[in-house]
């Protein structure tokens, strides 16, 4: 479980503070024997009104190629956010509006 606290504000393209879609992706590293263990966490719906929203994001290590499970000790976390306003373009996909952040990396602690 990583805490963290996201504050989404519009850009001037944001026809609203409701956006189409929101998501925080949370992904976490820890050395492991020869290996790293590594995994993402995500959630979403979150408004972007300039309120600060504390999530605890539960991040398990990922099963496949081949990532060892998390033992406890210093890992590295990055978190990255993002937030999409329509209309949509139909030709392009791009959204009318967004906006994105990201933090890390820092530094850990796994118990």
């Amino acid at each position: 479980m990583v805490p963290v606290d996201v504050t989404c504000t519009t850009n001037d393209q944001a026809p609203s503070t409701t956006p189409d879609g929101t998501f925080l992706e949370v992904d976490v590293s820890e050395a492991a024997g020869r290996g790293v263990a590594n995994g993402s966490g995500f959630v979403s719906g979150f408004a972007c009104d300039g309120t600060t929203y504390h999530f605890v994001v539960p991040v398990q290590a990922n099963g496949c190629c081949p990532s060892p499970p998390y033992h406890g000790g210093k890992a590295i976390v990055n978190a990255f956010a993002d937030a999409s306003w329509g209309p949509f373009d139909p030709d392009t996909g791009n959204a009318a509006g967004s906006a994105d952040g990201s933090a890390g990396p820092q530094v850990i602690r796994l118990h």
